[in-house]
């Protein structure tokens, strides 16, 4: 198997969500075995996830916050609302001006174009040809 090397960074902040699941779990006063029954997951894997293993997949890991009563702060991480970068980036794309048409659209029509005033009834047996 091929281990891929990760920056020190990302395999410290494993690191440490490993400790913290740990802490967690301590606090709770559940065994290894106990909290891995609980998630589904041998006690080994449990073990490779409190150290930080960046090979246990995502779904262990949100096992994890849910045998803790935490999976709602899964929901929150790279929220799109709080995405300062993103939200930067979305400002500077924002147009200098907005230009208004001299007609609506709805008045606008090219010579060949035809103005239906209404939609044809639905077909009832949903076949679309």
């Amino acid at each position: 198997m091929i281990h891929k090397k990760y920056p020190p960074r990302v395999q410290k902040t494993l690191k440490t969500l490993g400790q913290n699941i740990n802490i967690a779990r301590r606090r709770r006063r559940e065994s290894q075995q106990q909290f891995a029954e609980r998630m589904g997951i041998s006690s080994g894997t449990l073990k490779r996830l409190e150290k930080g293993d960046p090979g246990i997949g995502i779904g262990h890991l949100a096992m994890a916050f849910l045998a803790l009563g935490e999976l709602h702060r899964l929901d929150n991480i790279l929220d799109c609302s709080t995405d300062e970068l993103g939200l930067m980036i979305d400002l500077e794309a924002l147009p200098k001006r907005i230009r208004t048409l001299r007609k609506p659209p709805s008045e606008v029509t090219t010579p060949n174009m035809v103005k239906i005033d209404r939609l044809p009834p639905p077909n009832p047996e949903g076949v679309a040809f």
